[in-house]
């Protein structure tokens, strides 16, 4: 069942195998907002990806501009990526201002054996290839250059239930709806 509409961006950001599409997925759900998954345009736009900087690019021009027109219309948006760079996180707070969304940021962040073992469980089931040991922590450590920053909601998902995962999120959204508005 959804819950109350408000225009909102909701940015779910953590490195690989955190968890962040299966927490987008149960946000957009429960909040009747459209999901903008950033797996889907490397999908796309690279069958054989190689993860570089001017495809990693390519990809958030397409989110952001997904994020845009939706935001235009009016459409409260999950948006799902590793969003490692603080430009990119200011470009979206700066579509959730021009069209008065409420902005938030999840960040989630596990252990290196954790999201390796939930990387591993993907690539069985969809083939997608495991993102390499160093530059997990390398994407680990641009996320921790912002988020002191914008002081999102950061949820360790080590060892944690989808469940628990969660009531944390949603505890969040309550006590703070009007996050870096």
């Amino acid at each position: 069942m959804c819950t109350a509409k408000t225009l909102r961006l909701i940015v779910v950001a953590g490195t690989p195998g955190t968890g962040k599409t299966t927490v987008a997925k149960r946000i957009a759900f429960k909040t009747c907002s459209e999901l903008i998954e950033s797996d889907k345009y490397w999908e796309e736009l690279f069958p054989d990806p190689r993860y570089s900087a001017s495809e990693s690019m390519a990809v958030f021009e397409c989110v952001a501009k997904n994020v845009e027109a939706r935001l235009q219309r009016g459409e409260s948006i999950i948006a799902d990526g590793v969003f490692a760079s603080r430009s990119r996180i200011e470009l979206l707070n700066t579509l959730a201002c021009r069209y008065h969304a409420n902005f938030h940021i999840v960040v989630l962040h596990s252990s290196w054996d954790d999201a390796l073992a939930r990387m591993q469980l993907r690539m069985a089931a969809s083939g997608r290839a495991l993102t390499p040991k160093d530059r997990w922590f390398a994407l680990k450590a641009k996320l921790e250059e912002w988020i002191g920053e914008y002081r999102p909601l950061t949820i360790d998902t080590t060892h944690c239930s989808v469940e628990d995962i969660m009531n944390s999120v949603w505890d969040a959204l309550a006590q703070n709806p009007r996050a870096h508005d």
